[in-house]
């Protein structure tokens, strides 16, 4: 099951929020890096995330099959046991559902972190880079 286990982010989240307040805290200048895990796999979010993307309004790919001249090592982590082969479309829409529901998660997670840096009264003093 993709909605359940380690929400990891979520914890980065909070440990960043307490970093932040200790940053604020000491009136002088701070870095503060924070690094998510999601949406990679495996795609693991709360179900709240997954409600948001009810399994038949997903659509699936029109091409369904990867180009057979590239490399297996291209293909490290995958939902199929052969990228050459497609998965059925059940499949194709539960993995894309996960997959959704953990972006929106990891959004989530960062909007809870812009949240604290506002309330902290240093928003206006602070660069922001995001890193895809």
């Amino acid at each position: 099951v993709w909605n359940t286990g380690d929400l990891s982010d979520v914890l980065t989240t909070d440990h960043a929020i307490g970093l932040l307040k200790t940053g604020v805290d000491s009136g002088k200048a701070f870095y503060l890096a924070v690094g998510y895990h999601k949406p990679h796999l495996p795609w693991i979010a709360k179900q709240e995330f997954f409600d948001l993307y009810p399994v038949d309004n997903i659509s699936v790919a029109k091409v369904k099959t990867l180009d057979a001249s590239i490399p297996a090592i291209a293909f490290n982590d995958n939902d199929s046991e052969s990228p050459w082969e497609p998965l059925d479309d059940h499949s194709a829409r539960i993995a894309r559902r996960a997959y959704y529901a953990a972006t929106s998660g990891m959004d989530h997670e960062i909007g809870r972190l812009l949240d604290a840096l506002d309330a902290s009264g240093v928003a206006d003093n602070t660069a922001i880079l995001l890193h895809s």
